[in-house]
C-alpha cells in the first residue's frame, strides 16, 4: 500500500464514490448474477464485484480488507471445492459451526483462517446442490465478523440460487451505432451534462483522488463520443515512476500491451486466413515455418494452439502470478528478459498441463502471440500497428519496447497517451469499424470480447478481461493502466496510475469506474 494515502480521507472517499453495478433491491440488497457460474445472490447494494472471483469489496479496496467470495465449483465435492479455494486464495476451512438451512441450499459452515494474512477472520459455507458444491466466503477484520457476518454472509446463504452457466457470448452485444463524427483528428469535448453525466459526481471523484493522494495519473471518460473528463495528475512519466506526467505525454501501458497484440493477430489472421492459419493452427507449425524446432516436445505442446496462447490456456510451465517481478523471485517472465531470445525461451517450457484446459497468467505466451504477428506479415507487431491499426485513428506518437530477437514485446513494453488508447477501446465499442472502414474484422472484436477460458473463476476472452455481469471488457496492466469498453452505457474510459506492484490496482481502478463513473452516466 502506498504510505502517502491517507486513511481519513479515504474513509470519506467510500461514501463519496458509494455505489453498485448491480439492481438494488428495496431493502438495501441487490441480487447480483454471475452468468459464467450461472448463480444468483443477494449481496449488500453498495458492495463492487470489481475481484476476480466474483469477489464482492465492501469499500475502498486498497483499506478496506472486507471481502464476500462467491462461486461454484462444477462437479466437486465440498471437500475438493474447500481444497480449491485454499490453492487459489489461501482460505482454509478449520472449525465446524453450525448447519444452516437457507431457502434452497443447506450449507455447512466453518470457521477459517487466511494464510496471507492471518490476522483476519475467515468464516466459509459449503453447500452440495446435485454434482457441483456452492462455497460462499467472508473475510473480514475480527471485531466487525459478527456485524458482518449477520448483514453480508447469512443474506447471501439464505438466497443464493444454483443455476446453470449462461452461453457465452461477446460483451459487445449492445455496442453503438457509428457515430456523429469520428475522432481521428481529435476528440471533440462536450460538458458532461449535455451528454447525459453528472458532473458533480465525477468532479467529486477527481476532488477525493488529488486530496487522498491516489497514485493515479489520468482519468479520461468519454460518452457518446465526447470527452467529459480529462484530468491529470502530474506524478508520472512514460515508463517512470515517481516522475511528472502531463497531458498529451505517453504513458507505459504495461500489460493492456496483451489486448493490443490480441487486435493486432486478429488483423493479421484476417489477412492469412485463405492459407488456412487460423486460432486453430498450432505453436508447432508456427515455429516449423520459423524454422524452429521446440524443446521438451510431447503430445501436449504439440497440441496448443493460438487460441491456447490468446486465452492464457497453454499449460506451460509458468510462474509469474504471485512472484515478485523482481530478479531472484523465480518469476519466469525475468528469466525471460534475461534470456537473449524471448520466444526461444517461452516455447522452449516444458509443459504442466494439456492445453485448453488450466488458466495461467502468462506473459510470455503473449509474446509468442506478437510473434505470430510478426511470422504472418514480415514485420514486428509494432511497425505493422503504426501502419495498418494506429495511422487510420489518428495515433501518430508510440513507443514499443522490442526483444533482443526483433519481435516486439508482447506482453508488456507499449506506451501510448491516455487520449490515443481511448480511441483503441473506441475502436472496439464500435465492432472494429472506423469512420467507414473496418480496420479490425467484427467477429474478431466479438471473439475477443467472449469468456473463452475454461475456469469458471476467470471471465476471459482473446487477451481482454471481461465483467459479463456488469457488461464490460477491458484492457489492465500492472501498476493500475485500465482501458474499460462499456457499451451499455456507450462509454469509454482510460484510467493510468503508478501503484505500488503489490497493490491490487485493477481492482482499485474498476472500483473507481463502478463506483462513481458509470453511476454518473445514470
Amino acid at each position: 500500500m502506498n504510505r502517502s494515502l491517507n486513511s481519513v480521507v479515504l474513509s470519506a472517499m467510500l461514501l463519496a464514490l458509494a455505489g453498485s453495478s448491480s439492481v438494488a433491491a428495496p431493502d438495501g440488497y441487490a441480487i447480483y448474477r454471475e452468468p459464467a457460474q450461472g448463480w444468483s445472490a443477494k449481496v449488500p447494494a453498495d458492495w463492487s464485484s470489481v475481484v476476480l472471483g466474483p469477489e464482492f469489496v465492501r469499500g475502498d479496496p486498497l483499506r478496506d480488507p472486507t471481502r464476500l467470495l462467491l462461486r461454484t465449483c462444477r462437479g466437486c465435492t465440498p471437500a475438493a471445492a474447500l481444497r480449491e479455494l485454499a490453492a487459489d486464495t489461501g482460505l482454509r476451512a478449520a472449525a465446524a459451526q453450525p448447519a444452516r438451512a437457507g431457502k434452497l441450499l443447506r450449507w455447512r459452515r466453518y470457521r477459517g483462517r487466511d494464510e496471507a494474512r492471518p490476522a483476519l477472520a475467515v468464516d466459509l459455507a459449503v453447500a452440495r446442490k446435485r454434482g457441483d458444491t456452492e462455497l460462499v466466503a467472508l473475510v473480514s477484520r475480527p471485531a466487525e465478523r459478527d456485524a458482518l457476518v449477520r448483514t453480508a454472509l447469512l443474506p447471501a446463504l439464505d438466497s443464493f440460487a444454483p443455476g446453470a452457466p449462461e452461453r457465452p457470448r461477446s460483451v459487445l452485444a449492445g455496442a453503438t451505432r457509428d457515430p456523429a463524427y469520428w475522432p481521428t483528428a481529435g476528440w471533440r469535448r462536450a460538458a458532461a451534462a449535455s451528454q447525459g453525466v453528472d458532473a458533480g459526481r465525477l468532479k467529486a471523484m477527481v476532488a477525493t483522488i488529488r486530496s487522498a493522494r491516489l497514485p493515479i495519473d489520468s482519468v479520461t471518460v468519454i460518452r457518446h463520443g465526447y470527452v467529459v473528463l480529462d484530468a491529470t495528475f502530474g506524478r508520472f512519466a512514460a515508463g517512470r515512476l515517481a516522475g511528472p506526467f502531463a497531458s498529451g505525454r505517453l504513458h507505459e501501458l504495461q500489460s493492456v500491451t496483451k489486448s493490443v497484440s490480441s487486435i493486432l493477430l486478429g488483423m493479421a489472421l484476417h489477412g492469412k486466413a485463405a492459407g488456412g492459419v487460423s486460432v486453430k493452427t498450432t505453436l508447432v507449425r508456427l515455429a516449423a515455418a520459423a524454422h524452429y524446432r521446440p524443446r521438451h516436445t510431447d503430445a501436449r505442446k504439440r497440441a496448443i494452439t493460438l487460441e491456447d496462447l490468446l486465452t492464457m490456456q497453454a499449460g506451460f510451465a509458468w510462474r509469474e502470478s504471485g512472484y515478485a517481478y523482481e530478479p531472484g523471485s523465480g518469476n519466469d517472465v525475468i528469466a525471460m528478459l534475461g534470456s537473449r531470445n524471448w520466444t526461444k525461451y517461452v516455447v522452449d517450457r516444458p509443459m504442466a498441463a494439456r492445453p485448453g484446459t488450466t488458466f495461467v497468467y502468462n506473459s510470455g505466451a503473449a509474446h509468442l502471440v506478437s510473434g505470430a504477428v510478426t511470422l504472418l506479415t514480415g514485420r514486428p507487431a509494432s511497425s505493422f500497428a503504426r501502419r495498418q491499426l494506429f495511422a487510420p485513428l489518428g495515433i501518430r506518437a508510440s513507443r514499443w519496447a522490442s526483444a533482443p530477437e526483433g519481435v516486439s514485446a508482447g506482453g508488456f513494453g507499449l506506451l501510448l497517451r491516455p487520449r490515443d488508447l481511448a480511441k483503441l477501446a473506441y475502436l472496439y465499442l464500435h465492432l472494429g469499424r472506423w469512420d467507414g472502414r473496418q480496420i479490425v474484422p467484427a467477429a474478431w472484436t466479438r471473439s475477443s470480447t467472449t469468456d473463452q477460458v475454461a475456469d469458471q473463476a476467470y471471465d476471459y476472452g482473446y487477451l481482454w478481461w471481461l465483467d459479463s455481469a456488469d457488461g464490460y471488457a477491458y484492457m489492465a496492466g500492472l501498476y493500475g493502466q485500465l482501458a474499460a469498453v462499456v457499451p451499455g452505457k456507450d462509454i469509454v474510459v482510460v484510467i493510468t496510475s503508478h501503484f505500488p506492484a503489490s497493490v491490487d490496482s485493477t481492482a482499485v481502478t474498476r472500483w473507481l469506474l463502478e463506483s462513481s463513473i458509470l453511476p454518473a452516466a445514470g
